[in-house]
Parts: C-alpha cells; sequence; structure tokens
C-alpha cells in the first residue's frame, strides 16, 4: 500500500490500518509461540509484574475474571504461567510467569523493537516524540469525551 492510499481517509481509517498491520505483524512473529494478542498482553502484565491476582491481572488487559480463566488455564497448560491459591483470600488465586515465558515476553519484545524501529523509520528523533505525544494526547482526549458522556 503507497502513502497515498490513505490519505482524505481521515484519522480513524489511518489508524485503524496501522492498528491492523501491526496486528498482522505481531501474529506472524508470535506464531512460533502460539500465543494470541490477549495472551500477550497478560504475559507482558506478569512480566513486568509477577504475582498478580486472577482480578487485577483481569482488570488491567480489560478482560472479564472468566475469560481471563480460561485464559489462564491455556497459558498453564502451554508451561508459560502457573496458579497458585493466593495467601490473602482462599477463593482468589495469583498468577506467576514461568522462565519458560519470560524467554518468550524476551524474544517478541526484541521482535517488537525491531517492527517499531521498521514503523518509525525515516522519523527524527523529535518527530518521533512528537507523534507519541500527539497519540498520547489524542487519547487522553478521546477518554475525557467518553467519561462525559458516560457520567450524564
Amino acid at each position: 500500500m503507497d502513502s497515498t492510499s490513505v490519505k482524505g481517509r481521515g484519522l480513524f481509517y489511518a489508524l485503524h490500518e496501522l492498528y491492523r498491520l501491526m496486528r498482522r505483524r505481531f501474529e506472524f512473529v508470535s506464531q512460533p509461540y502460539d500465543l494470541t494478542f490477549p495472551q500477550w498482553r497478560a504475559l507482558s502484565q506478569l512480566y513486568r509484574r509477577d504475582g498478580l491476582s486472577q482480578a487485577e491481572l483481569a482488570g488491567l488487559i480489560d478482560s472479564d475474571p472468566m475469560t481471563l480463566s480460561g485464559m489462564m488455564e491455556r497459558l498453564e497448560a502451554k508451561n508459560f504461567v502457573e496458579r497458585r491459591p493466593d495467601p490473602k483470600d482462599s477463593r482468589a488465586k495469583v498468577v506467576l510467569i514461568t522462565e519458560t515465558a519470560r524467554d518468550v515476553v524476551a524474544a517478541m519484545k526484541a521482535e517488537m523493537t525491531r517492527t517499531q524501529e521498521q514503523v518509525l523509520e525515516g522519523l527524527s528523533e523529535s518527530e518521533r516524540d512528537h507523534l507519541i505525544d500527539i497519540l498520547q494526547r489524542l487519547s487522553v482526549n478521546l477518554a475525557a469525551t467518553m467519561d462525559k458522556e458516560t457520567s450524564q
């Protein structure tokens, strides 16, 4: 696709097209690990902060607890996580990332960093910083609009 094909189609189209291509790239890179995007989000959260309760993890990745429970079963079968009873709540479980999954997350992070560099190729450091700033401001603006609409 050349750069002129998204011109004139608007912000939503351009962002969606970029997301679609990045998601396809993720799916290609994650194939050797049989890892879905939601599973990746869960593992990357655990990589940063191991030992979260399933409820905490569900909140961090915008998942409902039942969906997360099934996801954890699949990740446990792949030896990516281990679930243990929560010492603070006998009804709950905490999730621990395994060394196998730590290696997978490190490899995936390296691939995603390479992809990010490819996406940002040709942009100066200043342009990169400006782009990130603009995208973050757009997110803040949309979140504020949604907060106003849901509180009315």
